[in-house]
């Protein structure tokens, strides 16, 4: 078996990793963007050699790229993962999905060529059903853990799926927060109480926070319902949520939910009832429990978007936002970005308090000094990192450079 990193031994996002068996069979794990970036660098590969693609999660750092891999090489993704993968596209203007996609269900086992086997576990990360992955092939394994955490609602769930694997080859582990200064991760559950305490003696709060990160939305919905205040999602979200809640899962979402409402912008000519176009019936027109009156007259915590600042400019206007806050839940690093730099700025300019308020989707040194603590490991391959230096402090690290691979014999 050999393990390369064609990238992501020096950068986050983006990363692909290859792995190849004794009789040639080859895959590679997550093809997704560069993160940050409005230039599409696709890396040169030489398809003709490969046979299938797993993808981590759909994060699009991770998935983002895959309408670049030729029809003959199998793609595979995680079924609902792949579902909301589709909304985001649809919602975000990107371009639809043009190749076929296998999807699998958690922890079923794939094999390619008849040498290598690929086995999928749930982990805990800011994206839903996020995965790890065990590979085996030439009596080795290889755990990818793809992006991971310990401090979400699924985080025991992780030491369950390590002490299950026990022991492998190789490990191959991100390492995203090592450049940001001995990260100690809060738990979400424990965000609840801080966005609480933080948002209690506003009467109206507006939350700019990723809609795919569904850890977030429960927190969010659970903090605004014990300060007695409706929650409404952006349309997008409650499609997201919704879908969820559909295929079983307990998600606050304004379908089964009696205090969570949607929230359609006005500005979106694709969302009015005169453009009666697919994405409108499909997405806008079932629903119907719109919050546009109860805003008027409740106190509320709302998912927001940049695309929604004329909305709230006129709810402002109106008189509908006194007594108003933004909490922001995302990564520091975004607010360098120009247009969410520039919609912070308005919000201060309307007088609105900003706060932040968040916890990492990537593990710290807790969660990566677990996971080494109960797997039995021969090698230990940095990636998903700008820091790989600082995996020399653990035990069998093996360093390697984008493009050098490891063989294990």
């Amino acid at each position: 078996m050999k393990i390369r990193i064609i990238k992501g031994t020096n950068q986050i996002g983006g990363t692909i990793t290859e792995i190849t068996s004794s009789k040639g069979t080859k895959i590679l794990i997550d093809f997704g963007k560069d993160l940050d970036t409005d230039v599409t660098d696709i890396p040169k590969i030489d398809w003709k050699e490969y046979h299938a693609v797993f993808i981590t999660h759909n994060h699009e750092d991770h998935i983002g790229l895959i309408n670049n891999i030729p029809d003959d090489v199998l793609v595979y993704v995680e079924e609902t993962s792949l579902e909301v993968y589709q909304v985001f596209l649809d919602f975000t203007s990107k371009l639809p999905l043009s190749r076929k996609i296998n999807t699998f269900k958690i922890n079923e086992e794939i094999k390619i060529n008849d040498d290598i086997i690929v086995k999928s576990y749930i982990t805990d990360h800011s994206a839903f059903n996020a995965l790890m992955f065990l590979i085996e092939c030439d009596d080795k394994k290889v755990l990818h853990t793809g992006d991971f955490r310990t401090n979400g609602y699924k985080g025991k769930l992780v030491e369950q799926v390590i002490k299950e694997i026990k022991s492998v080859d190789v490990v191959v582990m991100e390492g995203t927060t090592l450049s940001r200064n001995n990260l100690k991760n809060r738990l979400e559950k424990n965000l609840v109480k801080d966005i609480y305490d933080k948002t209690k003696k506003y009467d109206k709060v507006l939350i700019l926070q990723s809609s795919t990160n569904i850890d977030r939305v429960v927190s969010m919905y659970k903090a605004m319902k014990k300060s007695k205040k409706i929650f409404i999602e952006d349309i997008f979200t409650a499609n997201i949520t919704t879908l969820l809640s559909k295929k079983g899962y307990t998600i606050p979402n304004p379908k089964t939910f009696y205090d969570v409402y949607s929230f359609v912008p006005m500005n979106r000519s694709e969302y009015r009832k005169d453009h009666k176009t697919d994405f409108y019936y499909q997405y806008i027109e079932p629903f119907k429990k719109d919050a546009h009156l109860v805003m008027t007259k409740e106190k509320f915590g709302i998912l927001v978007k940049q695309s929604m600042l004329k909305d709230i400019k006129l709810y402002y206007n109106k008189g509908y936002l006194k007594n108003t806050c933004l909490i922001y839940s995302m990564w520091e690093g975004y607010k360098e970005k120009e247009d969410t730099n520039r919609f912070l700025k308005e919000i201060e300019n309307l007088g609105i308090d900003i706060i932040t308020c968040h916890t990492s989707g990537h593990s710290d040194e807790a969660a990566r000094k677990m996971v080494l603590k109960e797997l039995t490991y021969r090698y230990l391959i940095p990636i998903h990192t700008e820091q790989k230096e600082k995996f020399e402090k653990y035990k069998h690290h093996y360093i390697l450079n984008d493009g050098e691979e490891l063989e294990i014999r």
